[in-house]
């Protein structure tokens, strides 16, 4: 059944296999089926290739090897598979160009629960950065960042975004890769004097991402991302108090 049959086409099938060749008769009788759904069972049992008729009066039928219908099966959930992710790309895409889906005037508050999800969001919200993206993080965090949206932050250089990040003191390997990813001329990169208590990522001074645990891997946080005018103006005065308070001037990247 995990393969693609019913209770019923699998129950009709398995009692070819267990008595061999069987008219309708016996075979509703071993496989606890009516006469009448047999008929049924049968004919889409043979037009999956899953069995063989026999033309005697009246007809028997064979079932096919257990390993050529498993393989068959097989290739025909691959099948489908293949056809509902072409369904699922196509309709993402539908929703995503359909502009009543997005209302650039509203102003949300989305709490994030779904450790992908808070990933994908960070990603969608990098996509529509056109000027300036600021980083409040730690360096485990931001060392998993130049992983998770190396592409997407690559992409926002190339448009002249520019970026500022904060992030706490790490060892020379993380800082070359800092660097790397997060390279000038476009970013400036400050390393604070301790710690931070809050996790931000602020998008063009509109838009924010707040993650709402402080755990190390970011595919364990959860997120809160607004757009709403207080929110944001309440991460932009942290992250700039401290930008210019609470980093060691005498520790930037050049």
């Amino acid at each position: 059944m995990d393969l693609g049959l019913t209770l019923q086409e699998s129950r009709v099938y398995c009692a070819l296999v267990e008595n061999g060749p069987s008219k309708v008769e016996s075979l509703a009788k071993n496989s606890q089926t009516s006469r009448s759904d047999v008929y049924r069972t049968v004919k889409k049992l043979s037009n999956l290739g899953l069995i063989e008729c026999k033309l005697t009066k009246p007809h028997t039928y064979k079932a096919m090897p257990p390993k050529v219908v498993i393989n068959t099966l097989l290739d025909e959930s691959r099948k489908n598979f293949e056809r509902k992710k072409t369904l699922s790309l196509n309709l993402l895409k539908e929703f995503e160009e359909d502009p009543k889906n997005e209302d650039k005037n509203q102003e949300d508050v989305i709490f994030i629960s779904s450790k992908q999800a808070v990933i994908e969001n960070v990603k969608k919200t990098l996509k529509k950065t056109n000027n300036t993206i600021d980083i409040l993080t730690t360096s485990t965090r931001l060392t998993q960042s130049c992983y998770n949206f190396s592409q997407f932050l690559q992409e926002a250089w190339t448009r002249n975004v520019k970026c500022r990040v904060l992030v706490s003191k790490t060892n020379k390997n993380h800082i070359e890769l800092f660097q790397k990813v997060y390279s000038e001329p476009c970013c400036e990169i400050r390393f604070l004097n301790s710690k931070p208590d809050v996790i931000l990522m602020i998008y063009d001074k509109k838009m924010v991402s707040i993650f709402t645990d402080l755990c190390p891997q970011i595919k364990e946080s959860t997120c809160l991302w607004s757009n709403n005018h207080s929110i944001v103006s309440l991460a932009n005065q942290h992250f700039e108090h401290n930008w210019n308070c609470n980093c060691n001037k005498n520790n930037l990247t050049k």
